[in-house]
């Protein structure tokens, strides 16, 4: 697994090098499957498993634009946390793009459910989590 810079406003891409490139952005409309983990499906049918520890890894160092080469279908589990991948990011640093980040901003609390599950949005002036 190679991590690449990526050009302002593209967010979050896996490209799987062993599927010929196939892209696969790492966007909420893009989960495929949670069980066990987070698998995000894109272009071809290519999908890639286990994303959510870089991906929260990325978002807690402040970085949203990445492009990650990937030769397989899973995003290495290391420890099973994000602190090997934090380590990574800050050993590589980091660099401002030119560009204003784009945000979603919550204008009604918006619910999901699923079975007994249910998680709520709800507007917010600041980001809290």
């Amino acid at each position: 697994m190679t991590l690449k810079p990526a050009a302002a406003g593209s967010g979050i891409v896996f490209v799987r090098t062993d599927l010929a490139g196939a892209r696969v952005p790492a966007r909420f409309d893009a989960v495929t499957d949670t069980r066990l983990g987070t698998t995000i499906s894109g272009e071809s049918d290519a999908s890639v498993a286990t994303v959510e520890h870089l991906t929260a890894a990325a978002w807690g160092c402040g970085i949203d634009n990445l492009e990650v080469e990937i030769d397989g279908p899973e995003v290495p589990v290391m420890d099973g946390s994000s602190e090997p991948f934090v380590f990574l990011l800050d050993c590589a640093g980091r660099q401002t793009l030119p560009a204003p980040r784009q945000w979603i901003r919550v204008l009604r609390p918006v619910t999901a459910e699923n079975g007994s599950g249910r998680i709520t949005l709800l507007p917010d002036p600041i980001l809290s989590m």
